[in-house]
């Protein structure tokens, strides 16, 4: 766990160099750390990470053999083979399993970079949260779902500017690596029947959608292919979301609806990619609320909640006293810290005994 504090002490040591204008330099050097850690990792650290190098090191035979088993019934769209195809093109390179592990990380972080860099005002929150609320755990272990995220990151874009052939391709891609990744599906449609609708009407109407969904959240996904594939964690009574989780997430959107009626904060309303985020933010709280009856069903909610670090960044950087400003950032940090600390040594992820893989 010590080397997570190391990176925790580096993003607040280093941002005085964000705060004399250098951005780029603090952003690249922050995530270059991030991406050696995870790089230069052994392959126990992580759940899966020692089951996708042994898949990986399986040759493209042996790969096919392994979708016709595990999905014997499943069409094309289900059978995830752009993962497959992925490790036997890099196979075909001569890379072996800890060039897999570098390639798809320097992958997974550059779209994380892209995405802060592209749309958040406060790189110190936005960094932070990435790292303790679920996205850089998830990337150290769930591979091919971490891949499928670094698409719909780019994907984000094209869903904001209302680009349906980009973004449904992006989509259709992800889902190549993992199908989960269909989830994002909705969003397309979901973000104009909200976009002119007040933030606490949003918070309001997923929260209590999220309560009265459990039941039928679990019914309909065992019924389609894709819940199949999670039937198993379904009818599991082994994990369960953390409730703290959930009302951390909450208190997040209503910080957001306190300072975008405008006590404190200054702009937030005539931020529509704000608005956007804070959409998508939701549905994915509303089905984190569902994982309450198992954690399996919050990993669905992970491509709805990417936008959570920049949006809270924002919203925090918007705050027009420096003292309240400066006040909130270090409650942020110190909640988010204790909740990834608290948390980390229990999470089905497996990342807290991290060990260097040389």
């Amino acid at each position: 766990m010590y080397i997570y504090f190391f990176v925790f002490l580096l993003i607040i040591i280093l941002y005085p160099i964000y705060q004399r204008k250098y951005k780029k330099m603090y952003l690249v050097l922050i995530l270059g750390v991030i991406t050696l850690l995870f790089c230069l990792r052994d392959f126990s650290v992580g759940t899966d990470t020692r089951n996708y190098i042994d898949i990986y090191n399986n040759n493209i035979a042996e790969n096919i053999n392994y979708i016709k088993k595990e999905f014997p019934s499943k069409s094309l769209l289900f059978s995830e083979p752009l993962f497959f195809l992925y490790c036997s093109f890099l196979q075909g390179l001569g890379i072996d399993g800890r060039g897999f592990i570098v390639v798809t990380s320097i992958f997974m972080i550059g779209s994380m970079l892209q995405f802060i860099k592209k749309y958040s005002d406060n790189y110190l929150i936005s960094l932070f949260t990435f790292v303790t609320l679920g996205v850089m755990p998830m990337m150290l272990s769930a591979l091919r779902q971490s891949i499928a995220l670094a698409f719909v990151f780019y994907a984000y874009t094209f869903l904001f500017e209302r680009k349906s052939i980009q973004y449904f391709s992006l989509v259709f891609l992800a889902a190549g690596f993992h199908v989960s990744a269909y989830i994002m599906i909705p969003a397309y449609f979901i973000l104009p029947i909200f976009r002119k609708r007040k933030s606490s009407i949003v918070f309001w109407v997923s929260t209590i959608a999220g309560f009265f969904g459990v039941s039928f959240f679990s019914i309909i996904i065992s019924k389609l292919e894709l819940g199949k594939r999670f039937v198993g964690y379904l009818d599991s009574n082994v994990v369960r979301t953390n409730p703290l989780l959930i009302i951390l997430y909450l208190a997040i959107g209503l910080v957001y609806i306190f300072l975008n009626w405008g006590y404190y904060g200054e702009g937030i309303k005539n931020s529509t990619i704000n608005h956007y985020m804070f959409i998508l933010y939701m549905v994915g709280v509303s089905i984190i609320i569902v994982s309450l009856q198992n954690t399996i069903i919050s990993r669905f909610a992970v491509y709805y909640t990417l936008g959570m670090p920049i949006l809270l960044g924002n919203v925090i950087n918007k705050i027009g006293k420096a003292r309240y400003r400066a006040l909130i950032t270090l409650m942020c940090i110190c909640i988010e810290g204790m909740f990834f600390f608290y948390t980390t040594p229990s999470s089905v992820y497996g990342i807290a005994n991290y060990a260097f893989g040389f």
